[in-house]
Parts: structure tokens; C-alpha cells; sequence
């Protein structure tokens, strides 16, 4: 009697941790890049706004604009069935491409690298809507030195695709930060650019690294679990991928990736794939 009340104390005991730990779709294999290799993608020349034209976006172009921001879920561990010993890091990102059977979506290399300490890693992408999707990291697609990489995820709900402006967006201009900060869902700060600057940024294990390009410096108001998200002008163009925020909490200092390089480090990652086959 004592071991039949122990063997349910631990059913029951393992339904408990399998509730509350997330869970990895066993069955998802990752396709072969030949499947989902991008060909070319859609960009925009960057148009400067005028003052008079910094107007802000209406309720439904912002609900439009939400439609292509998701929520990524980084998780790394060790035993696929069990997720006691688990890391999961989050962050948001951008779609800005598709093809007939995938989305493809911007975000920050430091949101989907693998935890060295363990030794598997799945990638959830949650649309606006939080439908769930079983996502990869595009082939070759992770650079460090500009903190970025794709995902990709098969397409099943029709979501909003947003086109990049190549070139760098004016000191004053209006913006919007959208993204998924503190695991809040979809937020929409806005602010102006402010300047352009070199960063030195600490990721979340304390590191120190020097971001050798020149970031967008805004005061759009972003916070853990920002980083990959969109940075979009009036015209509804992404013109940045956020990436770090300044710590001073008396002065908001939020920080991107400029579009014009997103549009050669997607260029120089076709370019590379093409060359390969």
C-alpha cells in the first residue's frame, strides 16, 4: 500500500514540474537550407521625414504594424524530456520576409545563441496573437559582431510582413519601439532619434563587449526582452533592430541596429549562401 501511494505521489509529482516547465515538440525536424534559402528580400531607400510630417501613426497602422512583431523563446537544456534543467532566454523580433511556405524574422544574435552549458536547443517563436510555432535559426545567419541572425518559421496564421528602409534614419525623427519587453505582449513606446554613437553593452552572463559600428541612440522606452524587436518610422519601414538600453534610470537611452546595415548583412548572408550551391 505504502508503494502504490508513492508511485502516485510521484506521477503526480512529475505532472506538476511538466506543467510549469515548458515542453519541446519532439517530432520538429529542421528542414535542409535548400528548402528555405532566401533568394532576394524586399528594402525600401530611406526618405527623410520632415518636421511637419512627424505625425503619429493611427490605431489601426499601429494594430497592422503589431501583426509582424513575435516572441521568441531561447531554450537550451540537457534532457529532452524532462526540463527541470533548463535555460530559457526570450526577446522579440521582426518578420520581414515570407515565401509561400515560411516567415522569416530579424532579431539579435544574443537572443538565439545556444547556452554553452547544455547541450540541445529549441526556438519557440509566439506570433501577436501567441500562437506557437516550432522556429529555427537560419543557416550561417548568426553575427556576432553586429548582433544579429534570422529565424524562420512555417507559415500557418497570416501575419504582417514589414520592408526594411536602407539607409540611416534623421536625428529628431519620430519612432516606435514595438516589442515584447518584461514578457509583456505587443507594447508600442515611442520617441525621437537622438544621435548615433558607439556602445559597450554587458550581456546576461556579465560579459563585456565592444559594439564596434555606430547604433541608433533613441528615447523610445525598451526593456528586458526588447532586444531583436522593431525600431519603424511614420512610414512604417523598420529602420533598426534594438538591441541594449542604457542603465541611467533618470534618462531613457535605447539603442539599434541601423537598417542600412541590416540590408548588407542580409545582402552578404545571400550572397554567401548563393556562392556556396
Amino acid at each position: 500500500m505504502k508503494k502504490l501511494i508513492y508511485m502516485i505521489y510521484m506521477n503526480l509529482f512529475i505532472l506538476m514540474l511538466s506543467g510549469c516547465q515548458p515542453s519541446v515538440n519532439h517530432d520538429f525536424i529542421i528542414p535542409p537550407i535548400e528548402d528555405y534559402q532566401i533568394k532576394d528580400f524586399n528594402y525600401i531607400a530611406y526618405e527623410p521625414l520632415f518636421p511637419n510630417e512627424n505625425q503619429s501613426l493611427s490605431e489601426d497602422e499601429l494594430n497592422d504594424t503589431v501583426k509582424a512583431n513575435v516572441f521568441i523563446h531561447n531554450l537550451s537544456y540537457n534532457n529532452p524530456w524532462l526540463l527541470i534543467d533548463a535555460s530559457l532566454y526570450t526577446g522579440s523580433g521582426v518578420i520581414f520576409h515570407e515565401t509561400d511556405t515560411y516567415y522569416y524574422v530579424l532579431t539579435n544574435a544574443h537572443v538565439v545563441q545556444q547556452n554553452e552549458s547544455y547541450r540541445f536547443q529549441a526556438i519557440e517563436v509566439y506570433d501577436y496573437e501567441d500562437n506557437k510555432y516550432d522556429g529555427f535559426i537560419y543557416e550561417g545567419s548568426i553575427d556576432l559582431e553586429l548582433d544579429l541572425s534570422v529565424i524562420v518559421f512555417a507559415k500557418e496564421e497570416e501575419l504582417t510582413v514589414l520592408t526594411l528602409a536602407n539607409g540611416q534614419v534623421l536625428i529628431d525623427e519620430k519612432v516606435y519601439a514595438i516589442g515584447n519587453p518584461l514578457k509583456k505582449r505587443n507594447v508600442i513606446p515611442d520617441g525621437k532619434v537622438v544621435g548615433y554613437n558607439r556602445t559597450i553593452v554587458e550581456d546576461k552572463d556579465g560579459n563585456i563587449h565592444y559594439m564596434s559600428f555606430y547604433a541608433i541612440t533613441h528615447n523610445a522606452l525598451i526593456n528586458d526582452g526588447s532586444s531583436g524587436g522593431m525600431l519603424i518610422n511614420k512610414d512604417l519601414y523598420i529602420v533598426g533592430i534594438n538591441f541594449a538600453s542604457g542603465k541611467d534610470e533618470e534618462k531613457v537611452e535605447s539603442f539599434s541596429i541601423p537598417s542600412n546595415l541590416v540590408v548588407s548583412y542580409l545582402n552578404n548572408l545571400i550572397s554567401n549562401q548563393n556562392s556556396i550551391d
